[in-house]
């Protein structure tokens, strides 16, 4: 979803709406309760990459980045994900012929990037046991989003913030807040790209500050055909992603002129979305997963944003399940879905 810019201020609009706010999060309450209750728990570890936020705050860049560096390490990893915006709401495990229609485009993007087996559906427990009956030697699952379905049990809890924050603090509609900021105090870790929030302040000994840049662009359909910076000068940018302005400001950073063309988040594209476009046409990679067929003919660049994660991150992650399970074998009662503290 493209946020409402309401969503970052404090205006007439957040007060009229704020009564809805206070019903929403009384309803989302006790609906997390319920959850709660009956939750089920996979046979591998889960990592639950997710935010407190409704709309974009770069989770995919950082499961991307996590993934990579969980397999670097010579673990077999899964992604789990109920797949937003595909056409079909079954279940569905990866092979040689899925799509960004069948996965959902984010999945889809994660699995070309990194490889790892991908299994969607509505009910992110359903989608585990999928993956782990198609991949029975993974050691842990990634669960792209769903920090908020709790009817799945994780072992570790990501909470990711982007260059909107939290907006004007408020849940939705009011502000753009799915849960409480007081959510952050049963996260294992808090992964932002400014760790100079304010609200961040009680929360800094489990802060990791991520660096980020734009990679190199390279051509649609060619990921081996790069082109440097200095060789763009007036180009035209398509962004379909909640903050659109955040890629466009990126790329005026590097000099270029922009021509920019803001689409909703998950925005499916026709050739109708670029008639009469300036090219060259840089996109961000979600773009790209559903333009590769209608501009295959065109002068059309991906602009990968790189991640990189803090140092020992991925340790404290391993080490963090490494202990649950030592734990388990012990006492397995040590780990039934609690409702005051879900690390």
């Amino acid at each position: 979803m493209q946020t409402p810019k309401f969503w970052q201020e404090n205006n007439g609009i957040t007060i009229l709406l704020k009564p809805l706010s206070y019903l929403y999060r009384f309803l989302s309450e006790k609906n997390k309760l319920k959850k709660l209750k009956a939750q089920k728990k996979l046979s591998v570890p889960v990592i639950v990459v997710g935010n407190i936020n409704a709309g974009g705050t770069g989770k995919t860049p950082v499961t991307i980045a996590l993934i990579s560096e969980l397999q670097q390490r010579g673990l077999n990893v899964g992604l789990i994900s109920r797949g937003y915006g595909r056409k079909d709401e079954s279940l569905i495990v990866s092979d040689e012929k899925v799509s960004p229609e069948l996965l959902g485009d984010e999945p889809y993007l994660i699995h070309q990037k990194t490889d790892v087996p991908v299994a969607v559906a509505n009910q992110r427990y359903d989608a585990g046991l999928a993956l782990l009956s198609k991949y029975p030697d993974l050691d842990v699952i990634v669960s792209d989003d769903g920090l908020q379905h709790y009817a799945l049990y994780r072992d570790f809890e990501i909470a990711v913030f982007g260059q909107q924050g939290i907006g004007n603090g408020y849940m939705i509609p009011a502000g753009p807040l799915r849960e409480s900021v007081e959510r952050l105090k049963y996260v294992d870790a808090i992964i932002t790209i400014d760790d100079s929030f304010n609200f961040l302040l009680p929360y800094l000994k489990k802060c990791y500050k991520i660096t980020q840049r734009l990679g190199v662009p390279y051509q649609l359909n060619n990921f081996k055909q790069t082109q440097q910076w200095e060789n763009f000068s007036l180009i035209s940018a398509i962004a379909g992603i909640a903050h659109p302005n955040n890629f466009f400001n990126a790329l005026s950073l590097k000099g270029l002129k922009v021509s920019t063309y803001p689409f909703g988040d998950h925005h499916t594209y026709s050739a109708t979305d670029f008639i009469n476009m300036i090219e060259p046409i840089l996109m961000t990679e979600k773009d790209a997963v559903k333009c590769t067929h209608i501009l295959h003919n065109h002068d059309a660049w991906v602009v990968p944003l790189e991640t990189i994660l803090p140092s020992g991150f991925i340790e404290l992650i391993i080490q963090h399940i490494n202990l649950k399970k030592d734990i388990e074998k012990i006492d397995p009662k040590n780990f039934i879905g609690d409702s005051e503290c879900l690390n």
